[in-house]
């Protein structure tokens, strides 16, 4: 029995390694540094866009940050640019600035040694722009948002940390596997929905606890709101009309409330 099994991994290793040859000899299309309207330069460097009003993010293995700059601009840089064989690129289509890679197959994704990238976006102050709606879909990388205006924030990765600080987000949601979230708000939002596998959940909010409608689950971990330690689930009813709903598989939810009024 052991001899067929092991023709069977050299078998695979063999095709495996006839693939990888093909991919670097013979890249095709998929694995094209050239962006459609933004270059994608592996030492990076930021490039005006142009405004937009929407942002979407999809990527496989990145560092995402957004924040406030003079520009709206967007800056790619590869962690490794010998390995860089996918770099992300960027267009406006519409209204939306559209960061993504080209090749989505499993093989471009870090299979055959493909590098980690950069993602920096730069969007005029908050208290000029706000952005209408803001996804990000990444795999494995840090995200984070700084200094933001956005109507709707959609976020889902794999393996990472979420940081969001000083921001203005109307509706937030977080799907994430692993990784902690750190959120700081300086207006209420109406809605955040956080659904988390492995990671702690701190949130900083205006008001107090009376302006939000609470549920908070967490597996393993414990919930603390207001400084006032719970057990693995807390529900309360406020009068305000914020809805935050937090499901944690393993690791504590902290709610803090900054007390200042900014509805």
């Amino acid at each position: 029995m052991r001899k067929p099994f092991l023709v069977i991994i050299w078998t695979v290793a063999a095709v495996c390694a006839v693939v990888g040859i093909v991919i670097h000899v013979f890249p095709g299309r998929g694995f094209s540094a050239d962006a459609g309207r933004g270059t994608a330069n592996a030492g990076g460097k930021y490039e005006e866009t142009g405004a937009f009003s929407s942002l979407d993010i999809d990527c496989g293995t990145a560092t995402v940050a957004v924040q406030q700059g003079d520009d709206y601009a967007v800056e790619i840089i590869a962690k490794d640019p010998s390995k860089a064989k996918n770099m992300p690129v960027w267009e406006v289509k519409g209204d939306t600035l559209k960061v993504y890679q080209k090749d989505t197959n499993f093989i471009s994704l870090g299979f055959f040694n493909d590098t980690s990238y950069y993602v920096n976006v730069t969007v005029p102050s908050a208290d000029e722009e706000t952005i209408e709606w803001i996804k990000i879909d990444n795999g494995t990388g840090t995200i984070s948002l700084d200094g933001i205006s956005t109507d709707q924030l959609n976020i889902d990765t794999g393996t990472g940390a979420v940081k969001i600080t000083n921001s203005r987000v109307r509706d937030l949601e977080i799907d994430s596997g692993t990784g902690s979230s750190t959120i700081e708000l300086v207006s209420a939002a109406e809605r955040i929905n956080i659904d988390n596998g492995t990671g702690s959940v701190d949130l900083t909010l205006p008001g107090t606890e009376s302006d939000y409608d609470l549920d908070l689950d967490t597996g393993v971990g414990s919930v603390k709101v207001g400084g006032e330690k719970h057990r693995g689930e807390y529900t309360s009813r406020g009068l305000g009309e914020g809805k935050i709903e937090i499901d944690n598989g393993t690791g504590s939810i902290n709610i803090s409330f900054t007390e200042e009024k900014t509805f």
